[in-house]
């Protein structure tokens, strides 16, 4: 097998039975606000900013989220509310669907910036996986290669640009993509 039907099957295999972990920062539990540390149970968000060559990953508390006065929701690349877990607790923290796929479209406008979208392609194959995109076709367009993926429920199709990763290159995606929303891909 070549191109991306290749690559669409040994990543589907490889998420099927392992963690994904993309690692850019992981929580520390604190607000980057008020720098209140988090109980544990407590609801908070998790943001992603674009700093233009990467994401940087930032955490608040409720209050802080919500306040009238708060600049950094509006720019938000993307987010998402998840909680503090219990030390006994698995640290299984699973990243809602619709955040995943609101994450992969807004990466729709970024094919020129190769760490974008290198992540939008590793996304795309994840949403295969969860049956929430499903692949339609390879199209070949001044000598790049597109997976043609359309969404299951609207039938809206999506164009990914196969970055032709490598393995290695591949893996350090997927490790970054782990760190960055701290998620393992069922």
């Amino acid at each position: 097998m070549t191109g991306p039907v290749r690559h669409v099957f040994r990543v589907a295999f490889f998420l099927s039975g392992r963690e994904l972990d993309w690692n850019i920062a992981r929580s520390q539990h604190r607000c980057s606000s008020c720098d209140k540390q988090f109980a544990e149970e407590e609801p908070y968000y998790s943001a992603l900013y674009d700093t233009g060559t990467e994401f940087e990953r930032k955490d608040f508390c409720a209050e802080c989220w919500s306040a009238p006065e708060a600049p950094h929701r509006d720019r938000a690349f993307s987010f998402w509310k998840t909680e503090v877990p219990k030390p006994d607790q698995s640290k299984r923290i699973f990243v809602d669907d619709n955040v995943i796929f609101d994450f992969f479209q807004r990466l729709a406008a970024e094919d020129e910036q190769p760490v974008k979208r290198n992540f939008r392609y590793i996304l795309g194959l994840m949403l295969m996986r969860k049956k929430k995109l499903k692949f339609k076709d390879v199209v070949r367009k001044d000598g790049r290669e597109y997976l043609v993926l359309r969404r299951s429920r609207t039938k809206e199709e999506h164009r990914v640009l196969n970055p032709q990763l490598t393995d290695a290159e591949m893996e350090q995606v997927k490790a970054e993509l782990t760190q960055i929303l701290e998620t393992e891909v069922v």
